[in-house]
């Protein structure tokens, strides 16, 4: 891989970076916001939403954290 493509995949690794800090303030705001809940709607129907969301958004941010290191390893080796 040449210098320029390997810049590209390392300014991709950047902004997932970003995104990866980004995601992860959505999940805790989330995750504090379930915990601030009142009993009651935290087992309604509307509190388990919020905990798949929560829980959506945790996968998510694994799936960019698992990307950025396949990259970073692509970057590194070529």
């Amino acid at each position: 891989m040449n210098k320029e493509r390997r810049k590209i995949i390392k300014d991709v690794v950047a902004k997932l970076d970003d995104a990866h800090a980004k995601l992860e303030e959505v999940y805790e705001a989330e995750q504090e916001a379930i915990e601030n809940m009142p009993e009651n709607l935290r087992y309604s129907t509307k509190g388990e939403e919020r905990e798949e969301i929560a829980d959506n958004i945790e996968e998510h941010i694994s799936a960019v954290d698992s990307l950025r290191c396949e990259l970073e390893e692509i970057a590194g080796s070529a």
